[in-house]
């Protein structure tokens, strides 16, 4: 096409092109490519001289632009012209005519991602569920077993002849059966529960009592425990306004479980510690021990349900991992605060925030 300019192969390289005609060319060829950024254009001898040049400012990014091609290649004898065609806004242009394609790449780069991270959690969440599926079995088995074993043990007894001929053997044996179908029925009712503790269904009864009055009942309880073990009760009772409004069973059944979590994970002499003071507008209870401790990995999940802290393959603490997460749902029913805090090998606290009297439909 550019044949079209010469008017005579004998003239300069100056007088065979016509500059208007060469842009026109240029601008044409570009459109029937699609492109319409701006450019600007240049003719270089073959040491890189101008002869032709659109922008005098910007003779060097001309002369250096990837975008050159040989004028009148098929003349062998001329020395050799080039046309070279620079583009200031490259980035920009190709930027805004991309703009859809990026971000649809970035939207799906994002996708992508979330999706993959969606994934992993799950998997992760799933082997946790299963890890603590498997123990809770594994404990339920073992705690069933035994009064199950007992109860089958005694029934054997008594269709003896001779053993059931004793009364007083007799009514041992009853008693025994008694009281392992009684610790079956609770084991049962625990789990059973377990399963209303985050609902919002579960309506408490509050009413007014000495919150003191509970903590010495309890300590009494268990201390019979403790003292079997060698081990001491302490309560330093500081509190000098101590009457709640709250449901009272629910209040006794989580300082019962506190105790004797206490007493459970102290391996020699338990030492428990129950203090009380006033903070804000409740009351601050503290229990604290100086058993086994809990590693710092496991804190963090003590509250969860059926987690119980791993002892190896030891088996000597019985429960189903309900006692924390059943303490903290009733806590924070009555619109309390719990929170635990633990040394290794030295022992535990709780510190438990119980509001003189929480609306629980706020």
């Amino acid at each position: 096409m550019l044949e079209d300019l010469v008017g005579s192969r004998y003239r300069t390289i100056k007088e065979r092109l016509n500059k208007n005609i060469l842009d026109s060319l240029l601008q044409s060829e570009l459109l029937n490519r699609g492109i319409k950024a701006k450019y600007q254009y240049g003719v270089f001898d073959y040491n890189g001289n101008e002869l032709i040049v659109d922008s005098v400012s910007n003779i060097n990014k001309i002369r250096q632009s990837g975008f050159y091609s040989q004028l009148f290649p098929n003349e062998m004898m001329e020395t050799p012209h080039f046309l070279s065609v620079f583009f200031p806004h490259k980035k920009g242009y190709l930027l805004k005519t991309m703009w859809l394609m990026l971000s649809t790449s970035v939207l799906l780069l994002i996708i992508i991602v979330w999706a993959f991270t969606f994934t992993i959690q799950t998997i992760f969440k799933q082997k946790k569920l299963s890890e603590v599926k498997n123990d809770f079995i594994s404990n339920m088995t073992h705690e069933l077993k035994t009064p199950i074993s007992t109860i089958s043990l005694a029934c054997e007894a008594l269709s003896d002849k001779d053993m059931s001929s004793d009364e007083e053997v007799r009514k041992n044996y009853v008693g025994m059966i008694s009281q392992e179908n009684k610790r079956l029925g609770l084991l049962v009712e625990s789990v059973l529960k377990s399963a209303t503790w985050d609902k919002e269904d579960l309506k408490l009864k509050k009413e007014d009592f000495n919150l003191h009055q509970v903590i010495i009942e309890v300590s009494d309880n268990i201390l019979i425990q403790v003292e079997s073990k060698l081990g001491s009760l302490h309560k330093n009772l500081n509190a000098s306004k101590t009457i709640i409004s709250a449901d009272k069973v629910h209040i006794t059944n989580l300082i019962y479980n506190l105790l004797d979590n206490a007493n459970k994970y102290s391996p020699e002499t338990p030492e428990i510690t129950i203090e009380t003071e006033n903070i804000k507008e409740g009351l601050l209870l503290t229990i604290s021990d100086e058993g086994q401790g809990i590693k710092r990995e496991n804190l963090t999940k003590i509250f969860e349900k059926f987690y119980r802290v791993p002892t190896g393959n030891i088996h000597n603490v019985k429960g189903f991992g309900l006692g924390l997460n059943y303490v903290k749902a009733i806590i924070e029913r009555h619109g309390g605060e719990i929170s635990a805090s633990s040394v290794f090998g030295k022992g535990t606290k709780f510190k438990i925030y119980i509001p003189f009297s929480h609306n629980e439909n706020i």
